[in-house]
């Protein structure tokens, strides 16, 4: 089937535009899920240290290795999966994007330095910090309620 010009754009504008749905909701479900996961650590090591708890080292040892296992599950299994499908989503737009010519002057919107739309470093991949630094925020509330845990007395 032979497509017009303008129906081509059209179904690349379309696609983009899903794209770009997709990548806002998988960051949106990482960060409600990073904050909410900092929220309940912190709270747990909280309700820990004003509790008056104590815990033999025996225990100490296991809910320290429990929370681990609990942090390395969460990140190397869900975190890692969203990671996955949020940078498949970035190449195909930056796919998509590059054949609507914006990372080229091929628009010529009367610019007179023919500068283009997007700038030439979003066409090259990188993964950048956000999965980075979600895992930093999460780690950062895990390392408080192990530590918590272990110097509680």
């Amino acid at each position: 089937m032979n497509y017009t010009n303008d129906q081509k754009i059209n179904i690349l504008s379309q696609s983009l535009v899903e794209k770009y749905k997709s990548i806002h909701i998988i960051r949106a479900r990482v960060q409600n899920i990073s904050i909410s996961i900092l929220g309940i650590l912190l709270s747990i090591s909280a309700w820990l240290f004003k509790s008056n708890t104590s815990f033999i080292d025996a225990d100490k040892c296991i809910l320290v290795i429990f929370t681990m296992l609990v942090w390395i599950f969460i990140t190397l299994f869900y975190f890692n999966d969203l990671k996955k499908g949020f940078n498949s989503q970035r190449k195909v737009s930056i796919v998509i994007e590059d054949e609507l010519g914006l990372f080229s002057n091929k628009l010529n919107l009367n610019s007179e330095d023919k500068k283009t739309i997007y700038p030439l470093s979003w066409k090259n991949f990188e993964e950048g910090n956000f999965f980075r630094n979600s895992y930093l925020l999460m780690g950062l509330g895990f390392v408080i309620l192990m530590l918590t845990i272990i110097f509680i007395k």
